[in-house]
């Protein structure tokens, strides 16, 4: 019995999605909505008694549907199906670790439906008839990795998907589809901070422990979702990106590595309070960040998820480590098989299978990892040699220094093996964000704000805000749609001033006085 991982469930018609095949549409020739769902496994390829073979992957609507009647799909037409896709299994019954109950079948639409959520919309028109249906599970993952999460040019929020959630002013967030990040789900690694959850309406990332927060969308963040999400806290490692702050008034995740962003609460983002976060790049120039070598065992290690237990006793040994990568979804010529170890967190060779010895002697577990791949040959310039496969444990062991340790205490053993080659890489930056930005320069005898972006001509209205007090300017862009405004009657800052931009047509850029503000804002 083999898994297929990429399925989620849909909160419109309660199906069960393939989110990696053809199919994908929804009631009323909508798009699926996955925003609270959890991650999930399909079983595939020969099962026990206690799991119901017969069922497929329709190639329309891309949900989980018995084979046995044609069933309906969203348009009233029935379900088809790919010739040479697998006989998938759904679990019933008591008895199934690890998964989620409270699914069953429609006898209208023949689709595996989540009964968790209260409404109800079968394809076939009005509820689904349940009369006939076993008490189904579909497993569920606990731990992992989510690669869509990506930043907002707008506001300069971390946000979960393109086209999901509110931006200020009720717009759509500006999704950088080329800056993407992975977060950690389910587990909370070394230097990573637990509590971070997504909100089901702006789609953006929140601290729950501090409260709700205010949502773009209006009243405070739903943070109901399926999972609890780690960030990088304090020492951002090489190969994170830093720059990421709280805002202390509505708790979401926030870049400032150009300008901080207009709040819900109002104004703009409060991150004085906020400690530094860092967030893993989905991908860098030749792969996945986040891995490392373990000083005793010299096996690569994940550091995304979880530090992973060493067969040295203890949590793997990283301090010393370069930073590395390792390609995800593309496999270098030769270099393919490489998955990562849910117990230990190490790159092994196994393809589907489950293959060599954990840390404590077990199997490893490949079930929700990716494939990875492992240059053989044609490496990129940054590349590490002198990585080989141990035949015991089958793992990724670095051989240019002192013999790591195996199992049972004996070396690895790399006998017959290739050498690999495994690329070292620094974070990638993102681009600057499109439209207006606004620079701030303090000194003891001037305030200077610098502007860009702006449309050409446009009349630009400054608005430096100190707590309740307030300066306003007016200024115009010239044709390159820049400006520049100089202050010279400035007094050392009280406490931080916001500073707005803005045009009557819309346009906005932020930024912030630290250590300046113009003297007509404090009280003589």
């Amino acid at each position: 019995m083999d898994v297929q991982l990429g399925w989620r469930a849909c909160s419109r018609c309660q199906g069960f999605i393939n989110v990696t095949g053809a199919g994908g549409t929804c009631l009323g020739n909508q798009m699926h909505e996955f925003s609270a769902s959890a991650e999930y496994r399909a079983l595939w390829s020969t099962f026990p008694a206690n799991v119901q073979s017969g069922w497929g992957s329709c190639t329309r609507c891309g949900r989980m549907a018995f084979r046995g009647a044609p069933g309906v799909c969203w348009d009233g037409a029935p379900h088809e199906y790919d010739q040479f896709a697998p006989d998938y299994g759904v679990p019933f019954g008591p008895d199934h670790p690890g998964t989620e109950a409270g699914w069953r079948w429609c006898a209208r639409c023949q689709c595996l439906n989540d009964m968790n959520n209260p409404s109800h919309a079968c394809f076939a028109g009005g509820d689904h008839d349940l009369s006939g249906s076993a008490e189904y599970v579909v497993q569920r993952i606990a731990t992992g990795m989510q690669g869509w999460w990506g930043w907002c040019r707008r506001c300069q929020g971390l946000v979960s998907g393109e086209g999901q959630g509110v931006c200020h002013g009720g717009e759509a967030h500006d999704y950088d589809t080329g800056t993407l990040f992975t977060l950690p789900f389910g587990s909370t690694t070394v230097g990573a901070q637990s509590g971070w959850r997504r909100c089901a309406r702006c789609a953006m990332l929140a601290f729950a422990p501090d409260g709700p927060g205010v949502c773009y969308a209006g009243g405070d963040h739903d943070l109901r979702g399926p999972y609890d999400y780690g960030v990088l806290v304090d020492t951002v490692p090489t190969s994170a990106q830093p720059g990421w702050r709280r805002c202390s008034k509505c708790q979401v995740l926030s870049y400032t590595g150009f300008e901080i962003g207009t709040c819900p609460a109002g104004g703009t983002h409060d991150h004085a309070a906020s400690p530094v976060h860092g967030l893993w790049p989905s991908y860098a120039k030749d792969g996945q960040p986040g891995f490392r070598a373990c000083a005793r065992c010299e096996a690569l290690v994940s550091i995304v998820v979880a530090r992973g237990e060493c067969r040295g006793g203890g949590l793997h040994d990283v301090r010393a480590s370069a930073a590395y990568v390792v390609t995800e979804g593309f496999v270098p010529p030769g270099g393919d098989g490489w998955r990562r170890c849910a117990r230990c967190q190490v790159l092994v060779f196994g393809g589907f299978e489950t293959g060599g010895l954990c840390f404590d002697g077990g199997g490893h577990d490949l079930t929700d990892s990716m494939l990875y791949g492992a240059f053989v040959s044609d490496p990129p310039e940054n590349a590490e040699p002198g990585w080989r496969r141990c035949r015991v444990c089958q793992e990724l062991v670095r051989t240019t220094g002192a013999p790591g340790a195996c199992h049972a205490g004996q070396p690895h053993d790399v006998t017959d093996s290739a050498e690999y080659l495994v690329a070292v890489e620094l974070p990638p930056v993102p681009p600057p964000p499109a439209g207006p930005r606004l620079t701030v320069t303090e000194s003891a005898d001037r305030v200077t704000l610098t502007g860009t972006g702006f449309t050409a001509g446009a009349t630009v209205e400054l608005a430096i805000r100190l707590g309740a007090a307030a300066v306003t300017q007016q200024v115009t862009s010239d044709p390159t749609g820049g400006f520049s405004h100089v202050i010279t009657e400035v007094v050392p800052a009280p406490a931080d001033a916001t500073v707005l931009a803005s045009t009557p047509e819309g346009e906005l850029a932020t930024g912030r006085l630290t250590s300046f503000v113009p003297a007509a804002l404090v009280p003589h």
